[in-house]
C-alpha cells in the first residue's frame, strides 16, 4: 500500500558498523553485513578499505605529539613532489581551492589534503605509520606520502579502536568480545580485566579531541 516502506530481498549496497567502549575495549556492537554470505565474510573485521580522510587524524596526532600546537600556522597551497614513477605528484584539495596560511585546527576541520601531505613530509611518514600502529591499526601501511591521504587499506575494527585512543586520553585497550566466563549455573568463573597501554601523550590526545 502507499506510504509503506519495504526492504528488498537483498540491498544493493552493504556496510559495516563497530561500536567500542573506549575505556575497556569491549565491542558493544558489531555489524558485518546484511547476511553471512561469501562464506562468512565479516566486513567489520575482514574488509580492508582505503580510509581516505579518516586517516588524517593520525597525521595530525603525529605532528601534535612532536610539539605542534593547534594554533600554529600551516600553509595550504599547491604542492608538488616527485612520485615513485618519476612523474610529479600534485595532491589537490577536494574543492580545488587553497586557503593560504591558516591555523592547523582550521586545516583539520576543512580536511585539506595539501596540509596533511606537508605535515607528513615535515614530521615523517614513518612516524605517522608507527603512531597509527601503536594506536591500533594492524594492516600493512604504505611508506610514502600518499598514506597521509588514506591510501593504505584498514579494517573498520582497527580504525574504530585507534580513534578510541583520543577519547581515553592516550590509553589503548585491545578490542575484545569476551568479557566473562560462566558455568552452567551462571556462576562467574573468570572475568576479563582489560589491559591499558599508554600510546599517546595525554596532552596530544586532549588536543586531538579538542580539534
Amino acid at each position: 500500500p502507499p506510504g509503506l516502506v519495504h526492504l528488498r530481498d537483498r540491498p544493493w549496497a552493504e556496510t559495516a558498523a563497530v561500536v567500542i567502549e573506549n575505556a575497556t575495549g569491549e565491542v558493544v556492537a558489531l555489524v558485518g553485513g546484511y547476511d553471512v554470505g561469501l562464506e562468512g565474510f565479516v566486513r567489520a573485521t575482514q574488509a580492508k578499505r582505503q580510509p581516505g580522510s579518516s586517516f588524517k587524524p593520525f597525521v595530525y596526532a603525529n605532528a601534535v605529539a612532536q610539539g605542534v600546537r593547534q594554533s600554529d600556522v600551516v600553509v595550504d597551497a599547491p604542492f608538488s613532489i616527485a612520485g615513485t614513477n618519476g612523474l610529479p605528484w600534485r595532491p589537490q584539495n577536494y574543492d580545488g581551492k587553497y586557503h593560504g596560511a591558516i591555523p592547523m585546527r582550521t586545516a583539520m576541520a576543512l580536511s585539506l589534503n595539501t596540509v596533511a601531505v606537508r605535515l607528513g613530509l615535515q614530521y615523517g611518514v614513518d612516524n605517522v605509520t608507527s603512531l597509527a600502529r601503536a594506536l591500533g591499526v594492524r594492516t600493512p601501511l604504505r611508506g610514502d606520502l600518499t598514506v597521509a591521504l588514506g591510501s593504505s587499506e584498514v579494517t573498520l575494527l582497527h580504525l574504530t579502536s585507534a580513534y578510541g585512543v583520543f577519547a581515553t586520553g592516550g590509553w589503548r585497550c585491545e578490542p575484545t568480545t569476551l568479557f566473562k566466563v560462566t558455568d552452567q549455573s551462571g556462576a562467574v568463573l573468570d572475568r576479563l580485566h582489560p589491559r591499558r597501554e599508554r600510546v599517546l601523550p595525554a596532552e596530544a590526545a586532549f588536543t586531538m579531541t579538542n580539534m
